[in-house]
This record gives structure tokens, C-alpha cells and sequence, in this order.
């Protein structure tokens, strides 16, 4: 980071394909780790739920997801591609990682063993009184 009359200015670094391909593995290996946090049998299991009308579908969540790894990709990159590596940059790089680990562990919790969590009994139970 340099000071240029006072205010920080980022020096970016040069563009590289090894910033790129390091941001693009990071994402694919947080997808594979949601992947396995999931299990298997998410369709069917989504299917059982009782959901709102304005829920999104199953689709729109691939989607989503989709439009959740471009985003900290992107996030990713631009952090990879700033010059020093200072604290700030690599705090923020830590809490980029603690969320796409929290992202995949969330998928243990709602999804792991197909069975559906405590809200959804409740709803379920509260439905057919």
C-alpha cells in the first residue's frame, strides 16, 4: 500500500494467471467441500420439504450458488492481486475462507442423514393439527 498525500492508494499487482488459477481452485474446492457436507440425495430430500410459495425452487438455488462462487472468485482474485500482502489484506482472505467453510458446514447440519431438521418437524407438525 502506498501514500499518496495522505490517503492509501492499493498498488495492484500485475494480472496473472496464477492469481487466477489459486482463486478459481479455492472456489472449486470450497464447492466440493459443500458438495460433500450435502450428501447425497439432495433432490429428493428438498422435494419432502413443505416450503413457502415465494421459496425459490431447486434450480434457482444451483443458480444462486453459481452466482456465490463467481462473486468470492472475483473476491478472491482481486485480494490475491494486491501488492504487500498486508494484514488487512490477509484478514480479509481469512474471513473469505471462514465463510465458504460455514457455507459447506451449514449443509451438515439442514442436510447430512436426509433428515429433515427440527424447524421443519415443527412445521410439518403445526401443518397437519
Amino acid at each position: 500500500m502506498a501514500r499518496q498525500s495522505g490517503r492509501r492508494v492499493w498498488k495492484a499487482r500485475e494480472v496473472t494467471a496464477g492469481n487466477l488459477a489459486r482463486s478459481v481452485a479455492i472456489c472449486v474446492i470450497a464447492a466440493a467441500l459443500e458438495g460433500l457436507c450435502a450428501g447425497t440425495g439432495v433432490k429428493a430430500f428438498f422435494a419432502t420439504l413443505r416450503t413457502p410459495r415465494s421459496s425459490a425452487p431447486l434450480p434457482a438455488w444451483y443458480a444462486i450458488g453459481v452466482v456465490y462462487y463467481v462473486t468470492f472468485g472475483f473476491v478472491v482474485y482481486r485480494l490475491l492481486g494486491v501488492a504487500g500482502g498486508d494484514r488487512l489484506t490477509r484478514a480479509t482472505l481469512a474471513l473469505v475462507a471462514a465463510m465458504m467453510i460455514a457455507n459447506a458446514l451449514w449443509n451438515v447440519i439442514f442436510l447430512s442423514g436426509q433428515e429433515s431438521p427440527p424447524s421443519v418437524h415443527r412445521r410439518q407438525r403445526r401443518a397437519d393439527s
